[in-house]
């Protein structure tokens, strides 16, 4: 991996991040007033301007900015508007639950998904083929929302077996873990089968068989590996969104993880904890994105070719 390749990818990442937080700290200043969602609508006029002179929000935007800017340098991250702790300490209670919950998630994923598009690519256009695309089809287009609420009417509902919210027992993460779970495990078999068989037809597949291959090893040497290059960018993008994308699932199963913790704090108007949220979205995107390019060259060869030739034309 080049020098080159590496700075050029970190110094987008950079001026991806600083676009993001600028972007959300100026609409979140002009989307109204914080004082009145914390204090409420009978707060005097004193009361609000005190809120404002206490977290500096008198000041002019372009000032406010600049001390936003120079706080994250130094690592304060400001101090939630609803009870007064760092904002920091405040996400940090929230992560592990949320990567408890969509680790678990991503994990059963992983592990239905793929060998699932896989097997429907091996057996295209038969009834096993068929039947796990209609699932995974069925899978990936039912929202959260409407899945959750399915679960809890069945499971705790009419079966009374499983809590319908909470985070208490390893129970409460069940039907969290199969709301997200089935969605992005019917994603992947999608894309897991139709790397699979673009790879499939591709002319060294017939070869490697000639050259005296058998169908096991054509698979683990020259097909799995060349159709794991799209399934990585997927797993890529759903592992950079795991800490963002559980805030519907959370919020219908009363999950006390990130997710949730950004919808109250939207509700109340908590620019730190807003603010450090996307912070925390935004690093983790760019840091998988840039995972996911450095994996391209250690799955495909040639992709590490072409960057050396790159970098030294």
């Amino acid at each position: 991996m080049s020098l080159a390749f590496l700075s050029t990818k970190l110094i987008r990442a950079l001026i991806t991040t600083w676009l993001a937080v600028t972007f959300v700290f100026v609409m979140l200043r002009l989307s109204g007033d914080p004082a009145l969602q914390i204090l409420g609508v009978e707060a005097t006029p004193q009361m609000i301007a005190h809120f404002n002179r206490l977290y500096g929000l008198e000041q002019p935007l372009w000032q406010q900015y600049l001390r936003y800017v120079q706080s994250l340098f130094q690592g304060d991250f400001g101090q939630s508007f609803r009870d007064g702790r760092d904002a920091v300490q405040v996400v940090a209670e929230a992560v592990p639950n949320t990567l408890l919950l969509m680790g678990t998630a991503f994990g059963l994923a992983v592990l239905i998904g793929i060998p699932a598009g896989i097997l429907a690519a091996l057996h295209r256009s038969t009834w096993i083929d068929r039947t796990v695309m209609g699932f995974a089809v069925i899978g990936f287009s039912l929202p959260n929302f409407f899945l959750g609420i399915l679960l809890i009417l069945l499971f705790t509902l009419h079966l009374r077996i499983l809590p319908a919210g909470g985070s208490a027992t390893a129970a409460h993460l069940v039907m969290p873990v199969i709301t997200i779970g089935t969605y992005y495990a019917g994603l992947l078999a999608r894309f897991a089968r139709s790397s699979m068989l673009e790879v499939l037809a591709r002319p060294y597949i017939p070869a490697a068989r000639a050259r005296g291959f058998t169908a096991a090893a054509t698979m683990r040497r020259h097909a799995l590996p060349n159709a794991a290059i799209p399934t990585v960018t997927v797993c890529g993008l759903i592992v950079g969104g795991l800490i963002s994308g559980a805030t519907i699932t959370e919020t219908v199963f009363a999950w006390p993880g990130v997710g949730r913790l950004l919808v109250g704090a939207v509700a109340t108007r908590d620019m730190p904890v807003i603010q450090l949220i996307v912070l925390i979205v935004i690093v983790t995107m760019v840091v998988t994105n840039l995972a996911v390019d450095l994996m391209y060259g250690l799955l495909d060869p040639r992709i590490r070719l072409r960057r050396a030739a790159a970098a030294g034309g």
